[in-house]
């Protein structure tokens, strides 16, 4: 893990899309971007960014397939903090409608499953990880 960087794990599902695509992650100062893939069925997660506010400002659709351009990103608009420790952000459904613009965005809180999924593939996470459920906006 870098230097000033914490652990950020969790679960993403992603429904209502044809194929898989990527998170934008953007800090709130605009200072430090990062790029999620995650697939239509259950994405479990773990990378590091360095403490501040985020934001998942956009899924984009990697191949969708359509002829529609205007259809491949989408507004997903919720936000996390990232702080002295490292953090669980749960278990995140996007999901869309069919053909409807707007996803949705709900957050469960799975902590003692995943962190014990995640440990046991990753046994190099530190011993204290925080609740910081994604919050949507």
């Amino acid at each position: 893990m870098p230097p000033g960087h914490r652990a950020v794990l969790g679960e993403i599902v992603a429904s209502g899309f044809v194929s898989d695509g990527v998170i934008e992650i953007v800090r709130e100062d605009r200072t430090f971007h990062h790029e999620l893939t995650v697939n239509r069925t259950l994405s479990p997660f773990v990378f590091s960014l360095p403490p501040g506010r985020y934001q998942m400002a956009s899924l984009t659709i990697l191949e969708s397939g359509r002829t529609f351009r205007d259809e491949t990103s989408f507004r997903v608009g919720a936000v996390f903090d990232v702080g002295a420790e490292a953090v669980y952000l749960g278990r995140i459904r996007i999901e869309r409608s069919s053909f409807g613009r707007p996803v949705s965005v709900v957050v469960e809180d799975d902590y003692e499953r995943t962190v014990a999924a995640l440990r046991a593939r990753y046994p190099e996470l530190p011993p204290v990880i925080a609740r910081a459920l994604v919050r949507p906006t």
